[in-house]
């Protein structure tokens, strides 16, 4: 349709090879109450301006429900089912008001287009719910309250905004979280999923993202010329890009975030960084992608104590200036490092070359995580009367890079006998400890000897936590040789005859192998006992 001031209504387009209904440099034309469905596009308002749609059913199509380049209104319609997006708009500025778009592959894209109005809008169950793109900052400028919802939760878009705390107390239930041009915004505890970001920063400065869950979007966090912000504990999962730093960002710090993707080696990359300089990166996990790093014209950035596993590339770079791997001692676990560490200091004994002019010196032989384990176990004897004293030795491991302080606890079977406090352990050592164990509280029986050391903060591997080793039996003690009902003279005598005797014998009571002053001395002292 070319002509303009034109009112379409009422009306059933479905199986057109192209476009159902194709608006192309006309204007003011009025759009209702029809079913648009089964078609490659659904409506597509192509250079035209001020047209409306109505109350209309968008259905099914194979690509875009409704595509607008121009200006529009777009106004209580149900788009659903279609293969791409509900609604793209695209170098344009629209009002949306009370639409219900759902079960599309993406919901709403606004691409490189600003100054729409959203109000009461509803996605349901889309793909990818809410996308915005853009490269200057009228791009981001939207008029969308939280009147608009994902899934029953709230759109929050913050333009303009200074000193705002966005949490689990005050904004539970947000699905979708848009930072434009603000100051000192802190955000923390959020679940966002299924969007084209998790949260948008777009702009903006002097802010910090913490604790948040962001999973099933195209990009987890994506930063846009903004500066300042540092993203601490974030759980990226199952994003096509885990973290996206661009457009002249600067200062952004990124800590102990766990960025990943289920499916091993999936297309995507862990962290992209497009014009940005002078970042930290530093105790991240970024795993699973198909390039952990992704870098073009990145500059002057410090990455360091991460570890990146089962990526299938470790790093692709174009234009960029040689970043420092390291903080002058340490590198990065990489999973793909195949290089030796001689000495076990945990460091390879040689430099990992991840691309031209980029090298980490000080690849990590294991990852950069709390790891406390037990190594050992033992007892003294195999044997002990109750109530014998019996030596326990516990041997652990710090096999991290840091130093830390734990606690252990000792079990004879399911009864816990010693904890031992505050270990005290500098990286990469090992220490045993020894402690005299009163075996007068248990029963006779046989008894192993575990160990289970505190499962620290950040702690991924827990295995070896736990360990059992020595095995002991428990013996009642019982040195009335003679069976008289008494221990007496008798019965010393009886022992005293076997002196010096080896092997296994009744009268070797230590479990030395040998008939000694030891062994008279116990009969000595159960001396007047009654059986």
């Amino acid at each position: 349709m070319t002509a303009s001031s034109a009112q379409l209504s009422d009306f059933t387009v479905h199986n057109a090879s192209s476009y159902a209904v194709l608006v192309n440099q006309s204007s003011f034309n009025d759009i209702r109450t029809s079913v648009i469905s089964d078609s490659g596009y659904g409506v597509s308002l192509n250079n035209s301006i001020r047209n409306s749609l109505t109350n209309n059913l968008i259905l099914q199509n194979e690509q875009d429900g409704l595509q607008i380049l121009g200006q529009a209104a777009i106004t209580n319609n149900t788009i659903k089912s279609n293969g791409r997006f509900g609604i793209t708009v695209n170098y344009s500025c629209v009002d949306m008001t009370g639409n219900n778009i759902e079960a599309n592959n993406g919901g709403i894209l606004l691409y490189y287009s600003g100054g729409s109005v959203l109000r009461e809008n509803h996605l349901t169950n889309n793909t990818r719910n809410l996308s915005i793109q853009g490269e200057i900052l009228t791009e981001f400028i939207q008029d969308i309250d939280d009147s608009n919802t994902i899934n029953a939760m709230k759109i929050r878009y913050l333009v303009n905004k200074n000193g705002l705390s966005i949490n689990a107390t005050s904004s539970s239930d947000t699905g979708y979280l848009g930072i434009i041009n603000c100051i000192a915004i802190q955000v923390a505890d959020l679940e966002t999923t299924n969007n084209g970001q998790g949260i948008l920063l777009a702009f903006s400065r002097d802010s910090t993202v913490q604790n948040v869950s962001l999973s099933a979007n195209s990009i987890g966090i994506e930063c846009i010329d903004s500066q300042n912000v540092s993203i601490r504990q974030a759980i990226l999962l199952n994003n096509s890009v885990g973290i996206r730093l661009s457009s002249f960002s600067s200062n952004i710090n990124i800590s102990v975030c766990t960025v990943a993707i289920s499916s091993l080696g999936s297309e995507g990359n862990g962290v992209e960084i497009a014009d940005h300089s002078n970042g930290t990166l530093r105790n991240n996990t970024i795993s699973g992608y198909s390039c952990a790093f992704h870098f073009r014209q990145a500059d002057s950035s410090i990455i360091y104590h991460n570890n990146l596993v089962n990526n299938s590339q470790p790093l692709y770079t174009a234009d960029s200036a040689e970043t420092l791997w390291d903080n002058g001692h340490q590198g990065n676990y990489w999973s793909s490092y195949d290089g030796s560490d001689v000495d076990g200091n945990g460091i390879g004994d040689t430099p990992y070359v991840l691309a031209p002019n980029q090298t980490d010196y000080f690849p990590l032989t294991h990852p950069y995580a709390p790891d406390i384990a037990v190594t050992d176990v033992t007892t003294n004897s195999t044997k002990a009367y109750i109530g014998q004293i019996v030596q326990v030795t516990v041997s652990v491991m710090n096999k991290w890079y840091e130093n830390e302080t734990f606690n252990v606890v000792v079990y004879a079977n399911s009864t816990s006998i010693k904890t031992l406090n505050f270990i005290e352990l500098t990286p990469l050592s090992n220490t045993s400890k020894t402690f005299l164990w009163n075996t007068s509280s248990l029963p006779s029986g046989n008894y192993t000897m575990k160990v289970e050391a505190d499962i620290l903060p950040g702690e991924i591997e827990f295995d070896d936590n736990t360990y059992s080793g020595s095995q002991i039996e428990i013996i009642k003690i019982d040195v009335d040789f003679n069976d008289d009902g008494i221990v007496d003279a008798l019965d010393l005598r009886i022992a005293a005859i076997h002196f010096g005797e080896s092997g296994i014998l009744p009268y070797d009571l230590n479990f030395d192998n040998i008939v000694n002053l030891g062994d008279l001395s116990i009969i000595v002292s159960n001396y007047g006992s009654a059986d």
